[in-house]
């Protein structure tokens, strides 16, 4: 079950420092660097990824994107099916 399911998801220094700073990403959801992470955590994170691709600036899109598809593939397919696709931008 995803609901018990923990994983291990890598954020850059520098795209943790964005999205803390200019995205204004909570500071105790998000790990710099490698980080354990929940389901509901991931839940959390991934709408909050959603919300920021629509209105981040486009040099920043994919790193987000690419953000938010690790997360999304560390708990495979199930959490696709939960989380649904990527926004469209």
């Amino acid at each position: 079950m995803l609901e018990d399911m923990t994983a291990i998801v890598f954020i850059e220094n520098q795209l943790y420092e964005i999205l803390i700073s200019k995205i204004g990403m909570d500071s105790t959801l998000i790990h710099k660097g490698f980080g354990k992470y929940t389901y509901e955590q991931t839940i959390k994170i991934v709408n909050y990824l959603d919300s920021a691709l629509r209105t981040c600036s486009k040099s920043l899109q994919k790193k987000i994107l690419a953000q938010r598809m690790s997360f999304v593939f560390a708990f495979g397919p199930g959490m696709e099916e939960v989380c649904g696709p990527a926004p469209e931008f």
